[in-house]
């Protein structure tokens, strides 16, 4: 979505084999991080479910092997890491008496930490 509003994201990709993942790390170039991407698992960071600081094949290939013995995920996310910065949260949420509302906030580990989340019932402008 933020992709077809011409918002900046990191490079990625979704793979799910090991050949996938190595043709996009070619692409993507390092670092990279990956992630497991799956539905069960919304807090990867507090699972142990993302790897940071991939800097070369060797440092790629074990973390794949880890996540998929973890986790055994349908897919993993590689994508560029980025430098160091505020994290943010934005997302689309229904509500059962609001409808549609957009919800705002600090991203990453915080939004557990402070809960701290603005919500709007769209549309806005």
């Amino acid at each position: 979505m933020l992709e077809k509003y011409k918002i900046p994201v990191p490079k990625y990709k979704v793979v799910k084999t090991e050949s996938s993942l190595l043709k996009a790390y070619k692409e993507i170039k390092p670092p990279v991080v990956l992630k497991v991407w799956d539905k069960r698992y919304s807090h990867k960071t507090d699972i142990g479910g993302v790897i940071l600081d991939i800097w070369n094949k060797e440092m790629l290939l074990n973390s794949y092997k880890h996540l998929m013995k973890k986790f055994n995920p349908s897919s993993l996310l590689i994508q560029k890491q980025v430098k160091k910065g505020i994290e943010l949260f934005a997302g689309i949420k229904r509500d059962a008496t609001f409808g549609n509302m957009l919800v705002f906030g600090l991203g990453g580990i915080y939004v557990e930490v402070f809960k701290d989340i603005s919500a709007r019932i769209l549309p806005i402008n």
